[in-house]
């Protein structure tokens, strides 16, 4: 079995006794306190003129309301009140009668627990002005008892 002998390296004795500790550890070993809390915030009277609020944050990114896509990206179409026994390809079918435009994708929404059409679909045309007039051309259109209704899409993806 080997046995060391040891001897105490005092230089880095005394770097720990300088050090500065925090709550109760502090207390244990030096007896003394040392905060780790933020000053408190200054608070005005009334009558006192408030220079600078202290602890006012700024965010340096402020967003829109409103997101505004470039004209020569993809515009997608928000179409809605479809008829739910119609499948995607005779939709698809009576839509590019009435539009003009081609259509680069169609997407039907269905319900994720029972897998059931809801009524909704997003198409994606090639650019704003084709799904603007595919918009005005699809908006009123009936379809079985129904009336299709299309907006743009409140996310462009």
């Amino acid at each position: 079995m080997l046995t060391y002998i040891y001897e105490p390296n005092h230089d880095r004795i005394n770097k720990r006794k300088t050090m500065k500790l925090f709550g109760t550890t502090a207390a244990s070993l030096i007896g003394t306190r040392v905060s780790t809390k933020l000053s408190s915030p200054v608070f005005y009277r009334h009558d006192q003129p408030q220079e600078v609020a202290p602890y006012k944050y700024t965010p340096a990114y402020k967003p829109t309301n409103e997101y505004i896509a470039p004209k020569s990206m993809p515009f997608t179409l928000h179409v809605y009140n479809i008829p739910r026994n119609i499948n995607k390809k005779s939709f698809l079918d009576v839509v590019s009668k009435r539009v003009n435009e081609p259509i680069f994708h169609c997407n039907f929404v269905n319900d994720r627990e029972r897998d059931v059409f809801l009524g909704v679909a997003y198409l994606r045309f090639k650019n704003e002005e084709s799904g603007r007039k595919a918009m005005k051309a699809l908006d009123g259109m009936q379809m079985g008892d129904l009336i299709i209704g299309a907006n743009v899409a409140k996310r462009q993806y």
